[in-house]
């Protein structure tokens, strides 16, 4: 906690000095999403210690942006999910509400990412993409990724009347209710398909919808604001 703005941390990732993260919720009001202004992203930049930030006009596709040479205070890029970089001093910023947000972490490598995974990209598997991209790219070993997600639609709340229509057949067995789904269950078994370890992945177990203290929800309250979840590589 700073002042009245209050945020979470993952114990997953907090023992790890190199970077510095936050998922920052509703509480006392905070309000990440861009019709908030920027002074809410100044806060939040200013608590995970960066000098610039860069954030997504998201789509909710499963392309992944490679970040190097950041040069201004924000940066936005469109058309775009996810992140990924070993540019220190960078704080990456995802905004979400029921969508998870996903923080990657890989120690040997030293690269970040920070994923927007709604439903549809869990259709399109934005996380296989993310790790693919991490190895590709940067060299990192899935086995030694840290993956945390973000207080999100839980499954008791996850519905979707029509399916059949809207998911593949492969999410059906995810299915704890009728119509309702567990996509955190989805996430975790994505992640291990793709390499990551089952000790390294941790969900926050938080459901936005249930929690409307905490957390804004977009099944909840349509006209809504954003949580916002960031990480950043120490410069």
């Amino acid at each position: 906690m700073s002042g009245n703005v209050e945020w979470l941390e993952f114990p997953l990732l907090m023992g790890f000095p190199q970077i510095k993260h936050a998922v920052f919720l509703r509480g006392q009001g905070f309000d990440l999403s861009e019709k908030a202004g920027l002074v809410h992203q100044e806060i939040a930049l200013g608590i995970i210690g960066s000098s610039k930030g860069v954030k997504l006009k998201q789509r909710h596709a499963a392309d992944v942006l490679a970040l190097e040479n950041v040069t201004a205070r924000w940066t936005l890029y469109d058309g775009y999910d996810g992140m990924i970089t070993q540019e220190k001093g960078v704080a990456l910023l995802v905004r979400h509400a029921d969508c998870q947000a996903a923080l990657f972490f890989d120690p040997e490598s030293g690269t970040i990412a920070n994923v927007h995974c709604g439903w549809r990209g869990s259709i399109k598997n934005i996380y296989r993409e993310t790790v693919r991209k991490m190895k590709d790219l940067y060299g990192a070993n899935p086995r030694t990724i840290r993956v945390c997600i973000s207080p999100s639609l839980g499954p008791t709340k996850a519905e979707f009347k029509h399916y059949k229509k809207q998911l593949p057949s492969y999410f059906w067995n995810y299915q704890v209710t009728p119509a309702h789904f567990d996509f955190w269950a989805i996430s975790r078994a994505q992640l291990f398909e793709a390499g990551c370890m089952q000790k390294h992945v941790v969900c926050a177990g938080m459901c936005t919808y249930s929690s409307p203290d905490e957390c804004f929800s977009y099944r909840r309250d349509p006209l809504t604001g954003s949580h916002g979840t960031m990480i950043a590589l120490n410069g």
